[in-house]
């Protein structure tokens, strides 16, 4: 095998194995494992977090004949799942304007996803209906992160951007340079 390449796997469960060590690196999270075996429900699940950290983590696996990609559809969509026993059940999906690319971040039942369509979406956990989104200058390529009650995401318009954890964002408004007077007063 070459440095930086991989040889196609040669079945679904070798690609899922992968999958699953690729993702342990990527997301840091030792307790992945292959969620079902193959003729089991998976509902759409492949690897699922075994340890319950959260945000819990889950992915599915896309294993494509040579020659063909995935669809528009299969990179864009967001899906919320629950699980329950060690199962986990599909319960929406929301489909974004371009390809997602990171992992969400999920407080207070509001899960908060950036998109290659430079667009953070902030969508229930419960249903993935759409509580509010803010288009950015550029493509999200990371995950958000939440810290006391702050939404922070950076895009590739060279901006980081915060936003409350419910309330729906205003376009940044910038001040008329022609009113601006500095304040020349000392800090106490």
């Amino acid at each position: 095998m070459k440095p930086y390449t991989i040889n196609p796997p040669e079945s679904e469960v070798e690609f899922e194995k992968l999958c699953l060590e690729l993702l342990k690196r990527h997301w840091s999270r030792k307790g992945l494992e292959r969620f079902a075996k193959k003729g089991e429900r998976q509902y759409g699940v492949d690897i699922f977090d075994t340890l319950g950290e959260s945000p819990q983590y889950a992915a599915q696996c896309k294993l494509k004949e040579p020659g063909k990609s995935l669809s528009e559809t299969e990179i864009r969509d967001v899906y919320g799942l629950y699980v329950e026993h060690n199962v986990a059940y599909l319960q929406w999906t929301f489909t974004t304007g371009g390809i997602v690319s990171a992992a969400p971040a999920v407080a207070n039942g509001v899960v908060y996803v950036g998109s290659q369509d430079g667009t953070i979406y902030a969508l229930l956990a419960d249903s993935g209906a759409e509580l509010w989104s803010f288009p950015t200058g550029g493509p999200i390529l990371s995950s958000p992160a939440v810290v006391n009650g702050v939404v922070y995401v950076g895009s590739n318009d060279s901006n980081v951007y915060a936003f409350g954890l419910l309330n729906p964002p205003q376009a940044p408004t910038r001040p008329d340079p022609a009113t601006l007077r500095p304040n020349l007063s000392p800090k106490e």
